[in-house]
């Protein structure tokens, strides 16, 4: 069976609302996580505690896998609807790539 890429792209509309990537369950078996380019500051990506001065940092143009992480915690499948952004500036966007199962 052939895997599917999906992709998303997602705004921080206004910094310090963090954003939820999904608000149903979706099973990933990869994910790749990217700030724009564009960007004017830091996003910032986590859980539901993630805000404009906590969580992952990403730069503009900056990306990192979640299958680097898997490496490291033994876990091999996540969960969109627990993964958030932020950011620091009003506007900025992240997009996000994965593999469902």
């Amino acid at each position: 069976m052939a895997k599917t890429l999906i992709t998303n792209n997602y705004t921080v509309a206004t910094a310090g609302t963090r954003v939820q990537l999904s608000a149903t369950t979706v099973r990933l078996r990869e994910v790749v996580v990217q700030a724009k380019n564009g960007n004017s500051n830091t996003i910032y990506f986590g859980n539901s505690s993630v805000s404009s001065t906590n969580g992952f940092q990403l730069q503009p143009g900056q990306s990192f896998s979640l299958s680097e992480l898997s490496l490291m915690t033994g876990e091999n499948s996540f969960d969109l609807s627990t993964m958030y952004v932020d950011a620091a500036t009003n506007g900025d966007q992240v997009v996000i790539a994965y593999i469902p199962y």
